[in-house]
This record gives structure tokens, C-alpha cells and sequence, in this order.
């Protein structure tokens, strides 16, 4: 048996965020422990796939067999609701794996018989109560606390995914880069909506904006136009693979329609999962457009956690406008009024007239929160594993 660690990813490729989320912990996690110690890293996707008998096949899979017999600690590391059935259904076939679990918000599903199998829980400080935290403790379970979600993107990464897709970014002296909201789900699984109606007239806001120079750079996410608010049916857009004829969600359509109808010059960059099961999505080549010219902006909504922590970590406030919407909850809305108190964003309310800030709040428990978000949130999570899980006395190093 090798002194080491295997680390083992579950991803669900159906939820990029979440997927983006556990890559970005655990290649901190991997960069930190490799120099010094046996290490091997393993990605598995569990999309589309029981829990139960995700499981029952890795028992009979050699390769995963071996390794996982090969290595004396293993770290299994999962993001996202969808993931975490799985995640419990490892730790039981598998129990020498120390469990750790992402989540944006406190769920449901957490309590009851899924927290005590779990060794340590990831989640945004914003998104826990005192009595949440209170139950966490209850169980044992470790809690490493971040500012925002982590995620896997770099400088380096940007540059690269604008070198991919810079012919298709039309030139211009300025750019404004707008993000469409989408559904959201409560704590308590209830769907939020992104309407039409806002859309409409957040097109109205950027159309004005745009009177001053800009080319405006749009793109949404798979969340935008996911549902019927009236019906609450799940509809078939963002997916190539699910429809005969692809067609952009009405949302979108609307929005794009009243930037045409106010002249606005333009460039719609679709976020969708194409046939080949892997999504096309032009937001960190967007990204790296805005952030390598100092006059342009970003306007992205407040539901969106992971987007904003993203954005938030390689722009300056000034080039950061996060906007206020119908999807947004209680732990979206404690996550944007945290950066906008710490100055990484300006938060607005859209409102008759516009777009109308909201001051940041002042009092002794924030006035220090700027120096405290210095580390990456991937960086807070990775210290977090090797302190409670790597640290051992036991332990022996290459």
C-alpha cells in the first residue's frame, strides 16, 4: 500500500458551476500536496447515473479498485445537490474515504441522514444561520467556511478560452458584457423566476448604456428561460441534444429583440450543452474581453453565485455592476450584499427609473471584511481539507 492520497472527484457534468466548483478545489488541493507527498487524482462524472448503482459498478471496476486499495487516505470530493446521494452511496461501499461536500446553499436534504456521513461540509458563510451551524455541529461535521463559491478559472485559463473564440468578438473601443438572470431554487427547493418582463426592460437600461460607445456582448447561462413560470414546466433550451430544432429560450429572444428594436449593437453568445454532451459557453473568453480594457463593464445578475465570484475575483468594483432580480433568495441576496459592503462589487436595485444603487453597510462587524478576502475561496477550502484530513502524524511524505 502506498503512503499517500488518492483524491477522488464526483462531478456531475449537468451542472457546470458545480462542476467547475470541485475542479477548482481540487487542482489547489492537488498543487499543494503533490510536491510533497504520493498523490493521484481521479475524476468521475455521475451524470445520468443512480447513485446505488454508480457505486455497485466502481466495486466491480478494477482500475478504481486497485487505486483505491493502493493508497492508505483517500478524499472524496463532491459539489451540488445532484451530487450528493452519490457522494453518500460512495462513502458507505467505500468507507475509508473522508466525505467533503460543496453546496452554494443549505438544503433540505442535508439534514437528516445524509450530514452524519459526511466529514466536512463546503459552504459560503453568508448561506448558514446560527442554526444551521448549530445542527452541522451537532453531527460532527466539520464546517470550512468561504467568501464566495469556488471555482477552477485562472488568468492563464481566460486568456486561453478568449484565444479560442476571439474571432467571434466583434472589435470595438469599449464593451459591455451583459448576463442574463435565470431560475433559481430556494434553501427550501422552491423555483424563483427570471421573467420575461424583467429581461425586456433591463434590455431598455443596457440600451441607453449603450448610447455612450459600448458594443454590448450578451450571453446567459442554462438556468435562463429554464421554466414556464405558469405551469412551472422544465423546457427543452440550452440542449441541442433534446430537440429536433434548436431554439433560443423566449427570455433571451426577448431581450436580443429589444436591443434590435433600439438599435443597439450587438452580439448574442448562446450558453447551451451540444450534442456532443459538452457545453458551449463563451463566458470566460467574455470575461477576459472586459477585464483586458479599462473602459469596459460587466453586468451580471445576483442570483448567479458562481458567475459573480468568478467575475469578482479578476475585475475592480468599478467594472463590476451586479443587478437585483426575481430569482434572487435570501443566500443570493446575503452573498452580493457581502461584496458590495467589502467593495469587490456595485450592487443595484433596477427600479422605474433605472438602475439605483445600493449603498454598502458600515458597522464594526464588516469594516475589516475587505482584508479578510485576500485567498481564493478554492485556496480556503484546499487549507481546510490538509488541516483536518493530510496533517496527521502518521503521515509519511515522499
Amino acid at each position: 500500500m502506498k503512503e499517500g492520497i488518492l483524491l477522488i472527484a464526483l462531478i456531475n457534468t449537468a451542472n457546470s458551476g458545480d462542476v467547475d466548483h470541485t475542479r477548482g478545489v481540487m487542482n489547489v488541493l492537488y498543487g499543494r500536496l503533490e510536491p510533497n507527498y504520493n498523490i493521484e487524482k481521479i475524476e468521475m462524472d455521475v451524470k445520468d447515473k443512480e447513485a446505488k448503482s454508480f457505486s455497485n459498478e466502481l466495486e466491480s471496476n478494477d482500475f478504481f479498485i486497485s487505486k483505491y486499495k493502493n493508497f492508505n487516505k483517500v478524499v472524496t470530493y463532491a459539489a451540488g445537490e445532484t451530487s450528493l446521494n452519490h457522494l453518500i452511496e460512495f462513502k458507505d461501499k467505500f468507507p475509508k474515504t473522508h466525505i467533503i461536500f460543496g453546496a452554494h446553499q443549505f438544503f433540505k436534504s442535508l439534514i437528516s441522514s445524509n450530514l452524519p456521513n459526511i466529514d466536512m461540509l463546503v459552504m459560503p458563510k453568508y448561506a448558514i444561520n446560527s442554526e444551521q451551524e448549530s445542527i452541522i455541529k451537532q453531527y460532527g461535521v466539520k464546517l470550512s467556511g468561504t467568501f464566495g463559491i469556488p471555482h477552477s478559472s485562472t488568468l492563464k485559463k481566460l486568456r486561453e478560452s478568449f484565444e479560442q473564440r476571439k474571432s467571434t468578438i466583434p472589435e470595438s473601443k469599449k464593451y459591455l458584457l451583459v448576463v442574463l438572470g435565470g431560475d433559481a431554487p430556494t434553501p427550501e427547493g422552491i423555483i424563483k423566476y427570471y421573467t420575461k418582463d424583467e429581461a425586456i426592460y433591463l434590455a431598455q437600461i443596457v440600451a441607453s448604456k449603450a448610447k455612450e460607445g459600448y458594443y454590448v456582448l450578451v450571453t446567459n447561462s442554462g438556468r435562463t428561460g429554464l421554466h414556464n413560470p405558469f405551469t412551472k414546466e422544465k423546457l427543452a433550451v440550452h440542449d441541442e441534444s433534446v430537440v429536433n430544432e434548436y431554439k433560443i429560450d423566449e427570455i433571451t429572444t426577448a431581450f436580443c429583440k429589444k436591443l434590435e428594436q433600439n438599435k443597439v449593437e450587438f452580439r448574442l453568445f448562446d450558453f447551451k450543452k451540444l450534442k456532443t454532451g459538452q457545453y458551449d459557453s463563451s463566458f470566460d473568453a467574455l470575461l477576459y474581453t472586459v477585464s483586458n480594457n479599462s473602459e469596459s463593464i460587466a453586468i451580471l445578475p445576483a442570483e448567479s453565485s458562481s458567475m459573480i465570484t468568478k467575475t469578482s475575483d479578476f475585475l475592480k468594483a468599478d467594472k463590476l455592476v451586479v443587478y437585483n432580480n426575481n430569482a434572487v433568495n435570501q443566500v443570493h441576496e446575503a452573498q452580493v450584499r457581502l461584496l458590495n459592503d467589502s467593495n469587490r462589487i456595485n450592487y443595484y436595485e433596477v427600479t422605474k427609473n433605472g438602475f439605483e444603487k445600493i449603498k454598502p453597510r458600515k458597522n464594526n462587524n464588516d469594516q475589516n471584511i475587505e482584508n479578510e478576502i485576500i485567498k481564493s475561496d478554492a485556496e480556503i477550502v484546499a487549507e481546510s481539507v490538509i488541516n483536518q484530513f493530510v496533517k496527521e502524524k502518521s503521515y509519511i511524505t515522499k
